[in-house]
Order: structure tokens, then C-alpha cells, then sequence
């Protein structure tokens, strides 16, 4: 189960025969380490490793598989005293020549970025192919829309609603000067309400260049398949990174990216 997932563009993305032929049952990537640790962690270690496991082919859009990162932590001794310690952490990966694009998920966000360069950099050899996927206004706004309008509704309303949002305003001269802007509905259950309906709304979606929204949901496609009678809360942000209490397994956030968030993450399939 995994909680949060980063996607990124991955330009010239290895098909699967390519990744099978580089990785094989198991692989093994060596890493230097840093000057900094060298003469101060516990166990004296020469290298860091990252290991590339378990490859799936059976989806039709990629290859799934999982990392096991070991990274250095920071080990406080008392007295101002630290050394370091190894540990490690898991991650899934997905990675489509179809759409040029690949997911990681799992673990802190800045060991997961780190445990994705090293694995493009050992498929790729040059890690320049990964780009960020930037989510505008609009594009994020019809995301929102998609997973109100799919998810269920009581009466006509609909259950998937919008609980939090922070409005983002890079132009100096836009929103009364502004740089962002948040607003947080208070969390009641007998009372839901979207901010879709708070009077600044439609200013913010106006002037805004784009937003992260928190959405409260009950069903959505890949991450929620089946209605639930409690709420999950969806993190979404500008920078193609999205989180779920629901804890969905790693090939569900495929379906959600591939399918659900497909238009806002433009990611279209590559014709033969």
C-alpha cells in the first residue's frame, strides 16, 4: 500500500523489452558515497546500493516494479555528537514508452526524487530526460470536476467535494497583489461543505496560475473503486505529486494516473 506518488515526464522512456534486458530478475545498482559520509557512519560502508526487483509486464501501458533504496540517516549521539546510519526504503516504480512517463511512490518525498534518479540514471544513462509535469488552473480545476462527477452523489449533490485549497498568484499585479492565497473548510460531516461554494471561488480560479487542492472523497477511479461509507481525503498538487489516505496499492495509483488524471498531466499515447 502506498500513501503519496510523484510523476514526472519521461521523455524517450525505455520500452519493456529494454527495461527487462537492463534489469533481468534482479539488479543491483552501486552508488559512491558522499565525502561527508565517508569517515562518519556506523558501520564504515564504502557504497550505497538500490536494488531493482519484482518486474510486472502484464499491464498494457508499462512495466511496474520496486526499488529498495539504502540512504544514510542522521544518528544523534548527544553532546552535539552525530555520526550516520544506513537504512533503506521501499518505492514502486511505472514506467510507460506509451506515454513517456513515469510514477514512484512511497516513502519521504526527498529519498523517493532521490531513489527515481538513480534508477533513470541507470536506465537512461542521462538523467536529463525527466522533466516535471507543471498542472495549470484549468487543467487542475477539470481534474477536480472529473472525480466530483464520477464519484457518487445523494439527491443530486455530489459527495466528492473540494475541503481545502492554496491559490498560487505569480504575477504581482494579479489578485490585489497577492502571492497565494489559502482556504480551509472546517471538517464536519453533518455539514459538508465545497469550497467550490466559498465566495472568493471564482476570483481565485480566475486570477490564480494554478492551486493544490485537498478533495474529500467517497469513490474515484484507481484509488477508490469501491464506495465507501467513511471519507478519504486526495492531495493533489500543481507539481504532479498526489496523496491518498486511502493507501491504495501501487497498480490502483496507476489506474488513477493513466486514466483519471490522463488529460491533466497531458499525457497522450504515442501512435505506430
Amino acid at each position: 500500500m502506498v500513501k503519496a506518488i510523484s510523476v514526472f515526464k519521461y521523455e524517450y522512456a525505455p520500452t519493456k523489452a529494454e527495461i527487462r534486458e537492463k534489469v533481468n530478475t534482479s539488479k543491483k545498482i552501486p552508488r559512491p558515497i558522499r565525502e561527508m559520509y565517508k569517515d562518519n557512519n556506523v558501520k564504515k560502508l564504502e557504497k550505497l546500493e538500490t536494488v531493482i526487483r519484482g518486474l510486472d509486464e502484464h499491464n498494457d501501458d508499462g512495466v511496474l516494479g520496486t526499488i529498495d533504496h539504502q540512504y544514510f540517516r542522521k544518528l544523534d549521539l548527544g553532546g552535539g555528537e552525530h555520526t550516520y546510519e544506513d537504512t533503506w526504503e521501499e518505492f514502486f516504480f511505472f514506467i510507460s514508452s506509451k506515454y513517456n512517463v513515469v510514477i514512484i511512490g512511497g516513502g519521504p518525498e526527498h529519498i523517493r526524487i532521490q531513489a527515481l534518479w538513480v534508477l533513470i540514471e541507470f536506465l537512461s544513462n542521462d538523467i536529463k530526460y525527466l522533466s516535471k509535469i507543471n498542472i495549470k488552473t484549468k487543467e487542475m480545476i477539470a481534474l477536480v470536476n472529473k472525480i466530483k462527477t464520477e464519484g457518487p452523489s445523494e439527491k443530486g449533490i455530489y459527495k466528492n467535494i473540494m475541503t481545502d485549497a492554496v491559490w498560487k498568484f505569480p504575477k504581482k499585479d494579479a489578485h490585489n497583489g497577492a502571492k497565494r492565497e489559502e482556504t480551509n473548510m472546517h471538517r464536519d460531516e453533518n455539514d459538508r461543505r465545497c469550497i467550490s461554494k466559498y465566495p472568493t471561488f471564482e476570483d481565485n480560479l480566475k486570477d490564480s496560475d494554478s492551486f493544490d487542492p485537498i478533495m474529500l472523497i467517497y469513490r474515484c477511479n484507481g484509488i477508490l473503486n469501491n464506495k465507501s461509507n467513511l471519507g478519504n481525503y486526495l492531495e493533489m498538487y500543481d507539481n504532479a505529486r498526489f496523496g491518498c489516505t486511502s493507501d491504495p496499492p501501487p497498480h490502483q495509483w496507476v489506474i488513477f494516473v493513466i486514466q483519471t488524471c490522463k488529460n491533466a498531466l497531458g499525457l497522450q499515447p504515442k501512435t505506430t
